[in-house]
C-alpha cells in the first residue's frame, strides 16, 4: 500500500476544503440571495457542511465495512468534541492567555483536524487497516558501541561550552521581550528583528518565555540552549549512516566540534545556535524521504528547515538542499503532490503569526525588504568570495587559537594549515565520489557553490552567524570525502591502526575544543575577554586591535543575579553598570520579582557603588565590598560630575543608548583629590559610540592610567598633591561615567 498515508491524509484533506466550502456556499446563497439573516443561514450551512463531510468520510476517506447507523452517531460525537475543543482553546487563548483572537482561531483550526481525523480513524470508522497508514521505517544499522562512546564525548564536550557563554545586549534583549510578554500576557506575533529591518514568526519568545516560565535563570537558559543544540551531533551521524555509512556520521560529528566562527554562537548565545541542529534534522528527514518516500518524512523535513529559517534567514541560502532531495525523490518515487501541499503547509505553520501580524500592519514587509535592499544588502565581488571561502575553511579555527586561547601566530597558523591541508583532502575525496555516482555528493557540491556565491552578495557585513548553514554543508563534504580517503587507505592499514585512529582523533579534537573552552572560561571569570568588533561582527574585516573587556558570563549570572536581590536602592557603576544596561538587568529579574537599583547618574539619596573587572581591581589597594561574577564591588566615595542615570526596573530601550559617533566634543572635570584616591572613568556607549580619549594631569603633569581595559580607565589620584583635572573627548558625555573611591 504504497503511500497510503498520502493518500489518506490527502483525502482527508479535500474532504475538510469540500465541507468549509459547502458551509460558505451556503452561506453567502441564503444570505446574499434568499435574503436570510446570517445566524440561521450559517447554522444551516453548518448542518450542511456536516453532511458532506461525513458523507466523503463514510464512503472515500476511510476504508471500512460498517454501517451508518453505527458510524453517524460517533462521527456526531466527534464533532461535538471539536466544537468543544474548538471553544476551549478559544477560552484559554484569548481569556486566560490574552492571546489575540486570530492566533487562536489559528491554533485551533490546526488542533481539530488532527483531533477529528485520529478519533474518526481509530473510532468512528474503525479502520481495520489503520496501522499501515504509518509504514514501518527501515531502521538504519544500530549505532556501534564505540561509535555511541565517540559521539557522546563529543556531545559532552560541546556542552562543556556553556562555561563560556555571556549574557550579552540582543540575548538580554529577548529575554526581556518574553518576561515583558508573560507578565503582561500581551503575546508577540512577530520575532526578534533581523539586520535591523524585519522580522520573522515569535516561536523564539516563545521558547525563551516557556524556559522563564519553568523557572529557568540565564544560566539553566543557556544550557538548555546548548543541550539543545548538541543533538546536532547525533542528528549528522545518523544522516551520514543514511547517506553512504556511519563512519560518514562520525567524521562529520568530529568537525562540528572544531573551534572555528560557528563556536561563537555558544559564546554569544543566542537564536542563531539552533540553526545547525535544525538544518541536521532537516537532512536526517529529507534522506529518509528519499529512501522511503513517506510523506511524514516531507512533512518533517519542510517544518525543519522552516524552524531553521527562524534560527537564522542565511538558512535560505542553503534551500537547494531540501529542494533538490524532494526532486531526487520525486524521480525515485513519483510525483507526491497532496504530499508536497500538505508539507507546504506544516512548513508555514511557523510563520502563521507573522504572516497575522503582516495582514493586520498592512504588509510592511515589503517596504522592509526596500529599505534592506537599499541599505544592508552586498554586491558580489570576487575578493569577498575569497575571503569568506578562506575564513570557512579555516580563518574561524585561527582566530580562535590566536586570540581567545593566545598561542603564538606561528602554532596558530600550523594549526590552521594542517585543518585545511585536511578539508582539502576531504573537498577532492567528495569530488571523487561524484563521479562515481554519488548524486547526494552532487547534490551538496551545489548547495556549497551556490550558497556560497549568494552569501557575499547577501549583506554588506558578515557577522559570524551568518557562515553556519555553508559550514554545516561543507563539513559534510569533507566528511564524505575524508570517508572515502580513509576507504581507500585502510586496506594497507592493519586492524589495530583502523581502530586506534578514531580514537587519536576524536581525542584530538576534544583536546583542542576544551583547550579553547578553558582559556575563554578563565578570561570571562576575571573580566578580561579579548575583545574586538571585528572580525567577529563580519568576517571579511581585519582583526581590530582587541583590547581586554568585561563581560558576564551566564553560568556567573546567578551570582550577580542573587547579590542585586539581596541589596536594594544601589547607584551602580563602571563596568558593573555596563553589563546591567546591556543585559537589562535581567540575571536579577529571572532571580527575583522586582530591582530598585540604577546604572549610573550622580543622585544625592542613593548608595553608590562601583563594579570593575577582577583583573583591573587587582592594582587597587583595598579589599572590595563583595566580589560579583567577574566584578569586584567598591564603595563610591564621590561623583564628581553631574551624570544621567538609568532606574533598572523599568529600562526597555534598544539600543541602549543613542548610537552617537560624531562630533566629539571635550570636557574638563576638575578633581578634589580628597575625595579618593582612585578615579574611575566607564565608557557606559559601548559599542554606540567612539571610544572616548581619557586624559588626566597632576599639576599639568600627564598621569597615565594605572590599567584599562576595553571600556575603563584606572588612575591612582591619591599620589597627587596639586591640581587634579581629567579632561573628556567624547561624543556624548552621557555614554561616560566617572567617580572616585
Amino acid at each position: 500500500m504504497q503511500g497510503l498515508i498520502g493518500h489518506r491524509l490527502g483525502r482527508y484533506g479535500i474532504t475538510g476544503f469540500s465541507s468549509l466550502l459547502t458551509h460558505l456556499l451556503v452561506l453567502i446563497i441564503l444570505v446574499e440571495g434568499a435574503g436570510w439573516a446570517s445566524v440561521p443561514a450559517s447554522t444551516l450551512g453548518f448542518i450542511a457542511s456536516i453532511v458532506v463531510s461525513f458523507t466523503l468520510q463514510h464512503h472515500w476517506v476511510f476504508a471500512h465495512d460498517h454501517p451508518v447507523r453505527r458510524t453517524l452517531p460517533r462521527f456526531l460525537v466527534v464533532t461535538l468534541v471539536g466544537m468543544g475543543l474548538n471553544a476551549s482553546i478559544m477560552a484559554v487563548g484569548t481569556g486566560v492567555l490574552s492571546a489575540p483572537y486570530v492566533l487562536a482561531q489559528v491554533v485551533a483550526f490546526v488542533a481539530i483536524p488532527v483531533s477529528n481525523y485520529l478519533l474518526n480513524r481509530r473510532w468512528t470508522f474503525d479502520t481495520p487497516n489503520a496501522s499501515e497508514d504509518f509504514q514501518q521505517v527501515a531502521t538504519v544499522s544500530r549505532m556501534s558501541s564505540s561509535h555511541r562512546w565517540f559521539v557522546s564525548l563529543l556531545m559532552i564536550s560541546f556542552v562543556c561550552t556553556v562555561t563560556a557563554s555571556v549574557l550579552h545586549l540582543d540575548l538580554a534583549r529577548d529575554l526581556a521581550i518574553a518576561y515583558d510578554m508573560r507578565q503582561s500576557r500581551d503575546w508577540l506575533l512577530v520575532g526578534p528583528q533581523l539586520a535591523g529591518v524585519f522580522n520573522l514568526g515569535p516561536i523564539w519568545y516563545y521558547l525563551l518565555a516557556g524556559l522563564q516560565a519553568v523557572g529557568m535563570g540565564v544560566t539553566g537558559i543557556a544550557l538548555t540552549l546548548t543541550l539543545i543544540a548538541s543533538l546536532a551531533f547525533v542528528l549528522v551521524y545518523r544522516a551520514g549512516a543514511l547517506w553512504s555509512s556511519p563512519g560518514i556520521g562520525l567524521i562529520w560529528a568530529m568537525l562540528l566540534l572544531v573551534p572555528g566562527w560557528q563556536r561563537f554562537e555558544q559564546v554569544f548565545i543566542t537564536h542563531p545556535i539552533l540553526t545547525t541542529p535544525l538544518l541536521a534534522s532537516m537532512l536526517v528527514f529529507g534522506l529518509q524521504f528519499l529512501t522511503r518516500g513517506r510523506i511524514r518524512d516531507l512533512i518533517l523535513m519542510s517544518l525543519s528547515f522552516s524552524l531553521a529559517l527562524h534560527a537564522h534567514p542565511t538558512s535560505l541560502m542553503v534551500i537547494a538542499l531540501p529542494f533538490g532531495l524532494v526532486v531526487m525523490a520525486g524521480f525515485r518515487h513519483g510525483a507526491r503532490p497532496v504530499g508536497l501541499i500538505l508539507a507546504a503547509l506544516v512548513a508555514l505553520l511557523p510563520f502563521l503569526p507573522y504572516l497575522i501580524d503582516q495582514q493586520l500592519s498592512g504588509w510592511p514587509l515589503l517596504s522592509e525588504l526596500d529599505e534592506f535592499q537599499s541599505g544592508q544588502a552586498g554586491v558580489f565581488s570576487v575578493s569577498n568570495a575569497m575571503t569568506i571561502a578562506g575564513q570557512l575553511l579555516g580563518g574561524g579555527l585561527h582566530y580562535c587559537l590566536r586570540y581567545i586561547v593566545g598561542l603564538p601566530s606561528l602554532a596558530s597558523l600550523a594549526l590552521t594549515g594542517l585543518f585545511c591541508l585536511t578539508a582539502t583532502v576531504g573537498l577532492v575525496g567528495a569530488l571523487i565520489r561524484v563521479f562515481q555516482g554519488d548524486r547526494i555528493a552532487l547534490l551538496f557540491w551545489i548547495t556549497l557553490v551556490s550558497g556560497w556565491l549568494g552569501l557575499v552578495g547577501l549583506r554588506v557585513v558578515h557577522p559570524y552567524y551568518m557562515l553556519t548553514p555553508i559550514w554545516f554543508v561543507l563539513s559534510g563534504l569533507i566528511a564524505i570525502g575524508l570517508s572515502t580517503a580513509f576507504a581507500f587507505q585502510s586496506t594497507r592499514m592493519t586492524t589495530s591502526a583502523r581502530a586506534a585512529l578514531p580514537i587519536a582523533c576524536v581525542s584530538l579534537l576534544v583536546a583542542l575544543h576544551l583547550v579553547f573552552v578553558v582559556a575563554a572560561t578563565r578570561t570571562l571569570q576575571v573580566g578580561h575577554w579579548p575583545f574586538a568588533i571585528n572580525p567577529v561582527m563580519d568576517v571579511k574585516h581585519p582583526v581590530d586591535l582587541h583590547r581586554p573587556h568585561p563581560l558576564l558570563s551566564a553560568v556567573q549570572s546567578r551570582q550577580t543575579g542573587r547579590w542585586l536581590c539581596r541589596n536594594s536602592g544601589l547607584a551602580i557603576h563602571g563596568s558593573l553598570a555596563l553589563t546591567l544596561i546591556h543585559g537589562y538587568a535581567m540575571d536579577a529579574r529571572l532571580t527575583c520579582s522586582g530591582i530598585d537599583h540604577s546604572a549610573g547618574g550622580s543622585e544625592a539619596g542613593r548608595a553608590h557603588v562601583i563594579g570593575i573587572s577582577k583583573a583591573l581591581a587587582s592594582e587597587i589597594d583595598r579589599k572590595p565590598v563583595a566580589k560579583v561574577g567577574a566584578f569586584s564591588v567598591f564603595n563610591v566615595s564621590a561623583t564628581p560630575r553631574e551624570q544621567v542615570s538609568i532606574a533598572l526596573e523599568t529600562f526597555r530601550d534598544y539600543p541602549p543608548y543613542t548610537p552617537a559617533f560624531s562630533p566629539e566634543k571635550e570636557e574638563s572635570v576638575e578633581l578634589d583629590a580628597a575625595d579618593g584616591d582612585w578615579l574611575v572613568v566607564t565608557h557606559l556607549g559601548f559599542a554606540l559610540s567612539r571610544r572616548p580619549e581619557i586624559t588626566l594631569h597632576c599639576s599639568q603633569i600627564p598621569l597615565p592610567p594605572r590599567r584599562e581595559d576595553n571600556v575603563t580607565w584606572l588612575f591612582r589620584t591619591g599620589d597627587c598633591s596639586g591640581d587634579l583635572v581629567l579632561t573628556l573627548r567624547v561624543s556624548d558625555a552621557d555614554h561616560v561615567d566617572v567617580v572616585q573611591l
